[in-house]
């Protein structure tokens, strides 16, 4: 079994109380090596939505060298980041917070994809010209890069300007690593 009832009920309270900058929002989820690696499942459950937005697209790719490009579009920022927050704790020397940020940051995905449906219905059904969706989409991101650092902040135990570092650095890592895959014409 992926995930147990009570984690599933537990990390997604802990993402909706994160939401809320309630207190102890991330000191719900379940922190062990097991489930940071389970966590690692999110990213891949919302992937199929990233695949159905660039369906809607002509890239003239063929489905499986798609899928191939954008797991790899999807998990090389994701593997840097993570990297890069790994030795951040290890210098800090607070390797026993890099599980729980590991998991929250994971599980916060499942937020973020509700906050990205408008734009996924956008996609499929049009009826939202492109300055609009845009607009809303940077939104989405700087809530993201927002509650990353936030998320660092309080499941790390370091303070609040190494937070929005962290958040920073997620948004540098995200960026660019998008930025070369379109200078290199990759999707």
């Amino acid at each position: 079994m992926m995930f147990s009832k009570e984690e599933v009920k537990s990390n997604l309270l802990g993402c909706f109380e994160t939401m809320l900058f309630m207190k102890g929002g991330t000191d719900r989820f379940m922190v062990s090596k097991s489930a940071t690696l389970r966590s690692f499942y999110i990213p891949l459950l919302m992937f199929p939505f990233l695949v159905a937005i660039y369906l809607t697209k002509s890239t003239g790719v063929e489905l499986p060298i798609l899928i191939i490009l954008l797991a790899i579009k999807v998990a090389a920022p994701l593997a840097l980041y993570m990297l890069i927050v790994n030795q951040f704790c290890k210098k800090l020397d607070l390797e026993e917070h890099f599980y729980r940020f590991a998991i929250a940051y994971n599980w916060f995905e499942i937020p973020m994809l509700v906050l990205y449906l408008p734009i996924i219905f956008a996609a499929f059904y049009g009826g939202i010209d492109h300055p609009q969706i845009q607009s809303y989409t940077i939104f989405c991101l700087l809530v993201g890069y927002m509650f990353t650092g936030y998320i660092a902040y309080k499941t790390l135990n370091i303070s609040w300007e190494l937070g929005v570092l962290l958040g920073v650095v997620a948004m540098a890592v995200f960026d660019n690593t998008h930025k070369l895959f379109d200078y290199l014409n990759i999707l």
